[in-house]
């Protein structure tokens, strides 16, 4: 059975949500995303190598943490080795190993050993929105990362489930804009980071702030859209988050507070969340973006994962727009998608 809904604005969206065999998980395989060492923009909890290719913290031809250097001997008996040096900055440096003693100490034991080192600095910290600048990106630069203001930093990145083809987050037309098709699983999807630099994932404070928009044109076949917030209580680690799935083979962690999409042939979008409903973007009567608006107080997760029991703005890590392969209880294998979103905002 095939689905679709095409609208005056091209924005076709399935009307029906997406059960537990649709989980997902938003980790790309090592070596298959691009990325460029100029911006260094991988998806979460992967960094870019010298070839040009995202991997997976710990993995690749390269490792960007450095281990700690070897503690050097003591020279009295009173003392142990010097402490080992801390491995450089990176996702996390090596941990270095302690020194030995040079003699045995005063008492005739042992000699004491050097003090263990510690691990590399983290490069990005935890922060918060002051409100005075709510704009994320507008995609105004051309590039794929978002203003560098109010405590923010990080870029645009697409993701998917490995079995079909998603091309990477592009600029165009002061959108930002992904396509993808041939998927067998759950789908893809394009994210954009709010507190990152290189592969470490940090969170970002916008409980100041209700709720988010974005303008968004395109088209989806055979599938649904959801817009989600990860934050870091709902992720796993690889996403930056502290989730630790209690299911196996298909982690239950990334069940994120978000909202389902739903194309309507006036050219409005409505936005779905369990049993709330409601039109979050109203009709153009053009062909050009429509401006969608989600508070934070009407999201929910799907619950196909574990569950919290409210949303956390103070521990957001990314905005994300994802194209789902299946509607209801139907998964097709055709999933199609040409998304552009812009202007995407706090309010």
């Amino acid at each position: 059975m095939r689905s679709q809904v095409r609208l005056c604005f091209s924005l076709a969206l399935a009307l029906a949500g997406v059960g537990a065999a649709c989980s997902y998980d938003p980790h790309p395989k090592d070596g298959q995303e691009a990325c460029s060492l100029g911006d260094r923009l991988c998806p979460y909890g992967y960094w870019c190598a010298s070839n040009n290719l995202c991997y997976s913290n710990g993995h690749g031809p390269t490792n960007s943490g450095a281990g700690g250097s070897i503690a050097k001997i003591g020279v009295n008996s009173a003392n142990g080795g010097n402490s080992g040096a801390g491995g450089v900055i990176g996702p996390g440096g090596g941990i270095a190993v302690g020194g030995a003693g040079a003699i045995p100490d005063s008492a005739g034991g042992p000699p004491a050993g050097g003090a263990v080192g510690t691990g590399g600095a983290t490069i990005c910290t935890p922060n918060k929105a002051t409100g005075s600048n709510p704009l994320i990106d507008d995609m105004a630069d051309g590039d794929n990362g978002i203003i560098p203001q109010d405590g923010r930093t990080g870029g645009w990145y697409t993701y998917s489930d490995n079995t079909g083809t998603v091309t990477p987050a592009t600029p165009s037309s002061d959108m930002m804009c992904a396509s993808g098709s041939g998927f067998s699983n759950w789908g893809a999807g394009l994210g954009v980071n709010l507190d990152a630099v290189l592969a470490e994932i940090c969170t970002y404070d916008a409980s100041i702030y209700s709720g988010i928009r974005f303008t968004i044109k395109g088209s989806i076949t055979d599938g649904k859209m959801r817009f989600i917030i990860q934050t870091a209580d709902t992720a796993d680690a690889l996403s930056g988050g502290t989730c630790v799935s209690t299911r196996t083979p298909n982690s239950n962690c990334n069940d994120a507070y978000g909202v389902d999409l739903i194309g309507q042939s006036a050219g409005g979008v409505t936005c779905q969340s369990t049993s709330l409903s409601w039109p979050c973007g109203p009709a153009t009567g053009t062909a050009g973006p429509v401006t969608v608006t989600v508070p934070f107080s009407y999201m929910s997760q799907e619950g196909w994962g574990q569950l919290f029991p409210t949303f956390n703005p103070k521990i957001m890590t990314a905005p994300q727009w994802q194209f789902k392969n299946c509607t209801g209880t139907s998964c097709y294998t055709d999933m199609s998608f040409n998304i552009c979103v812009g202007n995407v905002s706090f309010y």
